[in-house]
């Protein structure tokens, strides 16, 4: 017996002492293939991506084990090791047959290798979404719900709730998503000022022909909608057509696949859009989503606020009631992550939502500028597959509201 203990830790030993690392390069007829996954095939956790220049380090590999090398668009290959590599392991990759036309490249599009790359990691990361997040599949989610508004530091408005969000992936008008929110409990503090501006605009709202409009009546319910936003098929669709505007790079054992967006209308407005997914680096499955949008907007003879528009402004600005307001300059940034994780029976879906808003107004004088800021987070706490939609009533139904005191 202890003859075979010993046996089988000296064979481990001599394992763990005969690991190496190996050093690779991808190309594809000698131009390099960046973010190609290789990994153990034996130990699919021991893996990495190879970077910009097609170049790649991979340790703790032993000889008799297969490297697995993969990208879409090229055939998968099974590198079997015998030994350890003496000099830098070049690898060349193959085109699959049906993507030759798309896919191939030559002396004339070298130039073209990045948007290239871009539209075939583009389709391998919406194929894993589909995966992920089945267009078949209706998710409610359990929530507690939280939002603050701040005016120069004071306290506007805190709103906790509990409910439940159903999310309909691609069920709506030209397969947009639709999103429930059933609301069991509210709790709420507002300052007077506020509430007497909110109580004003309610009814203002409830009285208007606008359908628009009319959504913030119930200002619980469209706040915290508009945190949950909309599913993640959705707003990946809706940049996947600009592949030269996405990058990707390697980070703490992450892919990071970026889009990045500039927009300049002749100088009035301009807005810059950074949308990032922190992928899998196997499966490229979405881990976490990341997303910062900042707008500046200077118009030279400012910008009149409608009657409706001057009311809600007024629900959010402590110390000041304004009759008219003209907006020459504005400066918004918007700041949100979504975390997603596993549920059981190999599930996947949302965990936390948070967003952080912060806003800078200024009048044409520059005599009343206002700043205030905005927080959310939606945390889950359960999850259900499969689910039925909510009924209208039950979903409008009213709900608790305990009010209390101005937090310290």
């Amino acid at each position: 017996m202890k003859r075979t203990l010993f046996s089988a830790l000296f064979t481990l030993f001599a394992i763990c002492s005969n690991a190496f690392t190996i050093n690779g390069k991808v190309t594809d007829a000698g131009v390099p293939v960046p973010y190609t996954s290789i990994y153990v095939k034996e130990n699919p956790q021991n893996g990495t991506i190879s970077d910009l220049k097609g170049v790649f380090s991979l340790d703790d590999v032993n000889a008799g084990q297969t490297l697995v090398v993969s990208f879409i668009g090229y055939k998968t290959m099974d590198i079997k090791l015998k030994k350890a590599p003496k000099d830098t392991l070049r690898i060349g990759l193959v085109e699959q047959p049906i993507l030759l036309q798309e896919a191939s490249v030559n002396s004339k599009n070298k130039k073209l290798s990045h948007k290239k790359q871009m539209k075939l990691m583009i389709a391998d990361v919406r194929r894993q979404m589909e995966r992920d997040f089945p267009d078949s599949t209706n998710v409610r989610y359990n929530v507690n719900s939280d939002y603050g508004v701040y005016n120069s530091d004071e306290v506007v408005a805190i709103e906790d709730l509990g409910g439940d969000i159903v999310e309909m992936t691609g069920r709506g008008k030209d397969k947009k998503d639709i999103i429930q929110m059933r609301i069991n409990w509210i709790t709420r503090y507002r300052d007077a000022h506020t509430q007497r501006n909110y109580e004003r605009l309610d009814s203002t709202l409830k009285k208007s022909t606008n359908a628009k409009l009319v959504h913030y009546a119930d200002s619980s319910r469209w706040v915290h909608k508009f945190l949950w936003g909309s599913g993640i098929k959705s707003g990946f669709d809706r940049f996947s057509d600009h592949p030269n505007r996405w990058d990707v790079e390697e980070r703490d054992s992450v892919v990071v696949f970026s889009y990045t967006e500039s927009r300049n209308y002749i100088g009035i407005v301009k807005g810059n859009l950074v949308l990032s997914f922190f992928l899998d680096p196997i499966t490229y499955r979405v881990l976490k989503q990341s997303q910062q949008l900042q707008v500046d907007v200077n118009i030279p003879f400012g910008y009149k606020l409608t009657k409706e528009q001057i009311q809600m402004l007024n629900t959010i600005v402590i110390g000041v009631q304004f009759d008219k307001y003209r907006v020459k300059r504005a400066h918004v940034d918007i700041k949100r992550n979504i975390l997603y994780t596993s549920y059981p029976d190999d599930r996947y879906g949302v965990k936390e939502k948070n967003v952080i808003t912060n806003i800078h107004i200024e009048d044409r004088r520059r005599k009343k500028p206002i700043d205030f800021k905005q927080t959310g987070s939606i945390k889950v706490n359960s999850a259900q597959f499969g689910v039925r939609p909510f009924p209208k009533a039950e979903e409008m139904a009213r709900y608790p509201l305990t009010l209390k005191p101005k937090p310290e």
